[in-house]
């Protein structure tokens, strides 16, 4: 009996050791400092617009957003959570969002280790 139990425990502690290593963090700003809205899945990640937000534990590591500027205009933008091409764990991924004529492109400014 007590094998079993160390066994179910052992498998629940994988299972959440492997949820939380591949997360990483997403901060976003716009590169003229107006404020907006990220939206995943059309719910937004802050209540309000913001000119910096920040997204934590993000799982994926290509990650689709619709940036909704204060006119209401709505953009979609990808962001690649990725070092050199491959998939990575414990990251903070910055970028910038330069407007460009009808889109956004981001920026990538830098990757730092977080945990």
């Amino acid at each position: 009996m007590r094998s079993k139990n160390r066994l179910t425990l052992s498998c629940v502690a994988l299972l959440a050791c492997t949820a939380l290593a591949g997360q990483n963090r997403l901060s976003v700003q716009m590169e003229d400092g107006e404020p907006f809205r990220l939206l995943v899945n059309e719910k937004p990640v802050s209540g309000s617009a913001q000119s910096l937000v920040i997204m934590n534990d993000i799982k994926d590591d290509t990650l689709f957003v619709k940036v909704e500027l204060g006119n209401g205009n709505r953009y979609g933008v990808t962001f690649y959570l990725q070092q050199k091409g491959k998939p990575t764990a414990h990251k903070e991924f910055n970028n910038i969002l330069h407007k460009e004529k009808n889109r956004l492109k981001p920026v990538f400014m830098g990757m730092y280790e977080v945990r």
